[in-house]
């Protein structure tokens, strides 16, 4: 219930006893920078006034998306502060003049008369969002004891569109997660210095502010995100992992050539009877902070290295049965099959485990471990997110029998979304490791990891297996896709009931690559291969992404 203009009629209120004095607005409304007020109300008040130096900061910047649309802004808010010791006449007149002007609820009419009523409180924040009405309407009608004070708001974007990536401000304008904290230095701005007199209580006397440093704005950044491209990949994550009863999901879309990073999506799973819903400004994202095995997307870094080393060709045959023995581990392809003399190319196209594990045999031990190391994992990609994990790879001396037969499917190692994201960028980009990166036109560092020869190889095994392989769900009518199913069995791998990741990495188009995709589900149930969970998700944001930039079909064969 408002209580503007309707003191006269409750006779129940007690009188304030105050009379009127002069209302302003303080000077340093007319800066462009402002300062956050931290107001602090006691119970006992000091007798003497004292110097008080202190630090302050600009407006915070704001953060764009790459077409300019706001995700995160930072608007300048006022509220009413009340000195009680102003107050000379009546509370009747005090009282309804107040709320002839301010528009009080309840609850901040009876805190407002409490505090008068006990005067152990000098200054007290009366209202906070102060309206243009409220504003115009205390200009018009001044009442002494009583101030209006600036103060900053940060207003941020929806989950779905900002979510982790943006990330989160505290109460003291200090980003504390997604880019709000990795850029936080260059959001802030630069500090500015004031000496004020303040009273017993702590708070600033008004008007009695000099400053010695003006402070500078802080810097708008423009991120890569693409806000509409954004909002379609979390929609349609969020709908995957609902229907699938899953703990969690992540899908980036990338740019191959400038490694920006166009959308990232993160969800979380049903939990305490709630749906499954984005992921909160103030998580960490999964894409730089879970660390997973990739299972069989990490088959083309086994193969890449193959190649590489010219152990192997695309055409090469081997014998491949369903099921390897070997220092009494077994590993068997997904789906049984008589022994059959496969290609690399077809090893590839099938997800063979055993097929790869004979790949990796050709290998050196230290091959693998150089190759990974190559494409970046065990190593943070430098993305603008923060406390990015690097991911585990066990080092050559650690190796043992069976180490590089499980690490060649992507097992007994592990990676972030972003990590492997990365590793397929690499690969479309002719081999040539682009750092990923959140900021629109940023100068990225470049690498050569494969020759274009082995990267060309690769494209079309990946594409096969699009086309004719595991990855069928991956398809997009008009379009050439390549991709990588991956399915990997969670920790504890041997107690049931048994939980999943399900992943699918690739690009398009596979003959002239501009994007790439990786999609991970996390524990989803019933279902749980890459090629059925992750495949369509994959999918149906790849083909957003190039109809969103205008990438014309230009045939799936």
């Amino acid at each position: 219930m408002s209580r503007k203009n309707s003191t006269k009629k409750n006779k129940c209120r007690p009188h304030l006893r105050s009379t009127f004095v002069f209302f302003f607005i303080i000077a340093l409304l007319s800066y462009t920078s402002y300062k956050l007020v931290n107001i602090k109300l006691t119970s006992a008040q000091a007798s003497t006034n004292s110097e008080i130096t202190e630090e302050y900061y600009g407006l915070r910047g704001n953060i764009y998306d790459r077409n300019g649309v706001a995700l995160s802004t930072t608007i300048q808010k006022f509220r009413l502060i009340l000195d009680t010791k102003k107050i000379k006449g009546s509370d009747e007149k005090f009282t309804n003049i107040l709320t002839t002007n301010i528009d009080l609820s309840d609850k901040e009419y009876n805190n407002l008369l409490s505090v008068v009523k006990a005067k152990k409180l000098r200054y007290y924040v009366v209202k906070r969002d102060l309206s243009k009405n409220e504003m115009k309407s205390m200009e018009k009608t001044p009442i002494p004891g009583i101030w209006v004070e600036s103060y900053s708001k940060r207003v941020q974007s929806n989950d779905e569109l900002a979510g982790p990536v943006v990330g989160f401000v505290n109460d003291n304008d200090e980003g504390v997660s997604g880019v709000e904290s990795a850029l936080n230095d260059k959001l802030k701005g630069k500090k500015g210095i004031t000496i004020s007199s303040k009273a017993g209580s702590g708070m600033n006397i008004p008007s009695s502010e000099k400053i010695i440093q003006k402070a500078s704005d802080g810097e708008d950044i423009h991120l890569s995100i693409d806000r509409s491209l954004q909002y379609k990949t979390s929609q349609t994550l969020l709908n995957q992992v609902q229907e699938y009863g899953a703990s969690g999901g992540v899908a980036i879309v990338a740019d191959v050539r400038s490694g920006e990073i166009l959308a990232l999506a993160d969800v979380n799973g049903a939990k305490g009877g709630e749906s499954a819903s984005f992921a909160k400004q103030t998580d960490l994202s999964k894409a730089t902070s879970l660390v997973y095995e990739p299972g069989s997307t990490h088959k083309a870094i086994t193969v890449a290295a193959a190649l590489e080393k010219e152990t192997v060709t695309p055409d090469t045959k081997f014998t491949v049965p369903y099921r390897l023995v070997f220092q009494e581990h077994e590993i068997e392809d997904s789906e049984e099959h008589a022994t059959a003399e496969m290609s690399v190319s077809e090893i590839v196209r099938d997800s063979s485990n055993v097929g790869t594990i004979k790949i990796s045999f050709t290998l050196d031990k230290p091959d693998l471990y150089e190759m990974q190391k190559k494409f970046g994992l065990g190593k943070r990609t430098g993305v603008e997110l923060p406390a990015e994990e690097e991911g585990i790879v066990k080092e050559v001396s650690e190796y043992n029998e069976t180490s590089r037969p499980t690490i060649s499917i992507g097992n007994g190692i592990a990676v972030t979304p972003m990590q492997m994201l990365s590793t397929y960028m690499t690969i479309a980009n002719g081999g040539v490791k682009v750092t990923p990166t959140l900021i629109k036109g940023k100068k990225t560092e470049t690498e050569r990891v494969l020759s274009v020869k082995v990267a060309d190889e690769l494209k079309v095994m990946l594409e096969d297996v699009v086309l004719n392989g595991t990855g069928e769900s991956a398809k997009i009518e008009g379009y050439k896709v390549a991709g990588k199913t991956g399915t990997a069995r969670k920790y504890p791998y041997f107690k049931p009931p048994y939980t999943y990741i399900a992943s699918f990495a690739g690009f398009a188009p596979a003959d002239d690559p501009r994007y790439a995709v990786l999609v991970v589900i996390d524990a989803p149930k019933g279902a749980y291969y890459g090629g059925v969970v992750a495949a369509p998700v994959f999918a149906s944001v790849l083909q957003d992404t190039l109809i969103t930039n205008n990438i014309m079909p230009t045939g799936n064969e």
